[in-house]
């Protein structure tokens, strides 16, 4: 049985790479964008088994590549082939370059005890290049080394008997030959039943070895992800306590500007008052008019203006102060919740890498799991070659002994052959001898009739013995057929 495959894109698998000697051919993908998905379409085909077989596709270390269900293609009779739809999905899976094994095998072939139906197993290496651009500081494709380089394909598995001996034959049997032969087919089918359960069991641990490593990529993309958020959280919260220091510290600058303007106010109130007492005396001592009271005047006039220039100031510092406060406040919250969203952030990145750690412990024991498997499976192949080793070993001497049974059974039917062919030839010369001595007519086409009916019946079952005797021949081995034939035909000879 030999299954064959097609990728998407308008490509068939088979066509797309041959096998070497040297390992398993590779199919290289091409560069593929995060977060694009392909079409992938697998096509089995039952080239030569002659009853319908069950087709797998199995995926090794490619959670890349997803499916509705399980990758099976069910009851193709022989030269049907079908189709079933996967794809590949990058949605989950780092830059770079990344290899993954996919094979197709009919999982019903191999364990057919009388019939010739192998399995036969297609392996491919699938490579793909990963591209992340709207992150430049990802690794863009860095080289990878191919872990399936060097690997030999999967090697085509039977078990079957050379010659089962047919049921005709095995009737011949005594009773402790017939005893042998059913114990070693027992043995041998209770071989293939257990060779199954392992064969099925390794499908089922590697089918879950698959979904075990597509869960951990896409635990791994969340934990990536996380680890992103939780270093621009924490950039923004540096951010935000640094605008909240700032804030904090015009706030606190204020302080200084207040003092100063307020200083200020108070000297020009102190110069106004001086100015104003000089007016005062002059305008006493010279009266109005005088030129030194226009002076003084002018002073007085020149401090008030500094004096309100000095309270205007100080009413704007008074003002920004405010406002100062409302920043320093807000920027305070915002730096407390930037803090607060900064360790959620590392929180979450935490708990999704302990995921992941947890998911690579669940996948390990998985992977242990399929290295079971595989060792139960080589286990149960090679019981299952010790027990066709033995059951032919059987078959072969129970054809023997059925060969020496029907031997015998062929010279018994041979004398009785003679004998009745002998008695019809007596019976005839009788009628003949009837006949010449001038019976009456009537007597002659009545018995005469008789004899010759006799004689062909007689014909016919030397021929339908023969014939018998040719069928069963059908269940000794090859070697001996000849020589039974040759006892046919003498048989079939002495009825001409």
């Amino acid at each position: 049985m030999r299954p064959i495959h097609g990728l998407g894109l308008g490509m068939l698998l088979a066509a797309s790479a041959a096998l070497t000697q040297d390992g398993i051919p590779m199919r290289d993908l091409g560069i593929k964008q995060i977060g694009a998905d392909n079409t992938l379409t697998l096509t089995a085909k039952n080239l030569n088994c002659e009853t319908p077989q069950d087709f797998e596709f199995q995926i090794d270390n490619m959670p890349w590549l997803v499916a509705d269900g399980p990758l099976i293609v069910r009851g193709l009779g022989p030269g049907q082939s079908r189709s079933i739809k996967a794809k590949l999905d990058f949605r989950y899976t780092s830059p770079g370059v990344h290899y993954g094994r996919l094979t197709s095998r009919c999982i019903t072939c191999g364990w057919h005890v009388f019939a010739s139906c192998n399995e036969n197993a297609q392996d491919i290496v699938l490579k793909v290049t990963v591209a992340d651009p709207s992150n430049a500081a990802a690794p863009q494709g860095q080289s990878t080394k191919n872990p399936y380089a060097g690997m030999k394909p999967r090697r085509a598995f039977r078990v079957a008997l050379a010659s089962p001996l047919g049921d005709n034959n095995v009737k011949r049997l005594d009773n402790g030959k017939r005893k042998d032969l059913i114990k070693a087919r027992d043995r041998l089918n209770a071989a293939k039943a257990a060779g199954q359960k392992a064969q099925e069991d390794l499908r089922n641990a590697q089918r879950k070895k698959s979904d075990c490593e597509r869960e951990l990529a896409r635990l791994k993309a969340e934990a990536a992800a996380a680890e992103r958020a939780a270093k621009i959280a924490k950039q923004d919260a540096k951010n935000a306590a640094g605008a909240a220091n700032a804030a904090a510290k015009a706030l606190k600058d204020f302080e200084k500007d207040n003092k100063k303007a307020l200083k200020k106010v108070e000297s020009t109130a102190i110069a106004v008052g001086v100015a104003k007492d000089y007016l005062g005396q002059v305008t006493k001592a010279d009266g109005l008019g005088s030129g030194r009271v226009e002076r003084a005047q002018e002073q007085v006039d020149r401090f008030q203006e500094n004096h309100f220039d000095a309270l205007r100031e100080h009413s704007a510092v008074t003002k920004s102060h405010e406002a100062r406060k409302a920043t320093a406040k807000k920027t305070k919250a915002d730096a407390k919740a930037a803090a607060v969203k900064a360790k959620t952030a590392a929180d979450a990145a935490k708990a999704a890498q302990d995921k992941v750690k947890r998911q690579i412990k669940i996948c390990g024991g998985i992977a242990d799991d399929v290295t079971d498997a595989q060792d139960a499976l080589d286990d149960a192949r090679t019981a299952a070659n010790d027990a066709v080793k033995a059951a032919n070993k059987a078959e072969a001497a129970a054809a023997k002994d059925a060969l020496e049974k029907l031997d015998k059974e062929i010279e018994k039917k041979k004398k009785d052959c003679v004998k009745e062919e002998a008695d019809a030839k007596r019976e005839i010369a009788r009628w003949m001898e009837a006949i010449k001595a001038g019976q009456k007519l009537k007597m002659l086409d009545d018995d005469g009739g008789r004899a010759a009916s006799k004689m062909k019946e007689v014909n016919d079952k030397i021929w339908d013995a023969a014939r018998d005797l040719a069928n069963e021949k059908a269940g000794t081995p090859p070697a001996t057929a000849e020589g039974l034939l040759g006892q046919v035909n003498q048989v079939m000879g002495m009825a001409v």
